[in-house]
């Protein structure tokens, strides 16, 4: 019999590089799971990863006038991750940033988040294009501008 794979879903509120946030409870209850979307378009072309999910709120910890919900949810740009872990080895299954939060409400127990999430693909292709031709500058000063943007 093969071995579980254990799936984790974590938040940094805070952007402080460390994912405080265990939200897989509330995706494991009545929340409905994870969908991930990554691969090429129907032209083959590169597309962006990108989640949706949705997580229980029943007890209004994702309400922004809660209070007690989480500090720093129903914010954009929250740094989310997915890890999995199998046979006692941790693995990254999916990173990326909270674009959306819809509240849907209903009769107990059907409150809900419904959160869209983008990996950083996504900035990179909404982002302003950055000149790297050596030609017209020394590598110090490209890698300075990629930096920069």
């Amino acid at each position: 019999m093969p071995s579980p794979v254990t799936l984790t879903l974590e938040a940094d509120f805070d952007r402080d590089g460390v994912y405080e946030a265990d939200l897989t409870p509330y995706a494991n209850s009545i929340g409905g799971g994870v969908t991930v979307q990554r691969g090429l378009s129907e032209t083959g072309a590169y597309r962006a990863s990108s989640i949706v999910l949705k997580l229980d709120n029943t007890t209004g910890v994702f309400h922004p006038r809660s209070a007690n919900r989480l500090p720093g949810s129903q914010g954009i740009h929250v740094p989310l991750r997915i890890t999995a872990e199998h046979l006692g080895v941790g693995y990254t299954y999916w990173t990326g940033y909270i674009r959306r939060w819809r509240n849907t409400y209903g009769a107990p127990p059907r409150s809900q988040v419904e959160i869209r999430a983008v990996d950083l693909a996504q900035y990179l292709a909404e982002g302003d294009p950055v000149n790297v031709n050596v030609d017209t500058r020394t590598s110090d000063e490209a890698i300075e501008a990629i930096a920069t943007a």
